[in-house]
C-alpha cells in the first residue's frame, strides 16, 4: 500500500527525501538532471520552481485569490490563466494567452462558440460533436452526422419523400437539408431563384 502524505505550506513531511532516492527536496517530488519536474500536490511547477498554488485543477491563483480558468483552455498557466494549449481544435491561441473560434469551414456553423455540423440537431458545448441528428435522413455515428448512403451515386435520401431518390435533372450535388439543387452537369447552370439546372 502507498504512503499518504498530507502536506501543508511550511510543513515538510519527515523521511520524505529519503524515500525519493532522486534528490529531490520537498516540495520537489522528481528531480531529472537536477531539475525539478514534479511537486506535491498543493504546489505548482513555474520555471522548475515548485510554487505553493491552492487552487483546484481548473481554476489559477492571482492576487491570493482562486480564479476559474476559460472553459476553451485545455492547458493554462496557473499564475495568470493564459491559455497555454486550447480545448479543441477549433480554437486558436492567440498572442494574449486567448482560445479563439476558428472560422468554421463549410458545412458547419458557429453555435454558442463552438464549430457545430450543419446537420447536428444537439451536440456537446465547447467540443462541437453531434448528441442528435437534425431528422432520420442523417447517419449518427461517434459524434458525426452524415447523409445516409444510397445505393447509386444519382441518389440520395430523401427526408420529404423517405426513401432513396434521384437527384433532379441534370443536378449534380444538392443542398441534403433543403433538398435543393446546388450545382448543375456542364453546359447546364443553376437558376437561383427555382434551384434548378
Amino acid at each position: 500500500m502507498t504512503d499518504i502524505h498530507l502536506t501543508f505550506p511550511g510543513c515538510t513531511p519527515q523521511g520524505i527525501n529519503a524515500a525519493q532516492g532522486n534528490g529531490a527536496t520537498f516540495p520537489c517530488i522528481v528531480m531529472t538532471n537536477n531539475t525539478c519536474t514534479t511537486c506535491y500536490f498543493g504546489y505548482t511547477l513555474v520555471n522548475t520552481t515548485c510554487t505553493y498554488n491552492p487552487c483546484n485543477s481548473d481554476e489559477y491563483f492571482f492576487n491570493q485569490t482562486c480564479i476559474k480558468a476559460s472553459i476553451f483552455c485545455l492547458t493554462f498557466d496557473r499564475f495568470t490563466g493564459a491559455c497555454l494549449t486550447c480545448v479543441t481544435s477549433n480554437y486558436n491561441l492567440s498572442s494574449s494567452g486567448a482560445c479563439v473560434l476558428n472560422v468554421c469551414g463549410a458545412g458547419s456553423t458557429n453555435r454558442l462558440n463552438t464549430c457545430v455540423n450543419n446537420y447536428c440537431n444537439g451536440f456537446v458545448d465547447i467540443t462541437g460533436a453531434c448528441t442528435s441528428c437534425i431528422n432520420n435522413a442523417f447517419e449518427f455515428n461517434a459524434g458525426v452526422c452524415s447523409p445516409v448512403r444510397c445505393l447509386a451515386s444519382n441518389l440520395y435520401f430523401s427526408f420529404a419523400v423517405q426513401a432513396c431518390i434521384p437527384y433532379p435533372t441534370y443536378c449534380t450535388s444538392i443542398n441534403f437539408i433543403t433538398e435543393r439543387c446546388l450545382t448543375c452537369i456542364s453546359p447546364f447552370t443553376l437558376n437561383a431563384g427555382t434551384s434548378r439546372c
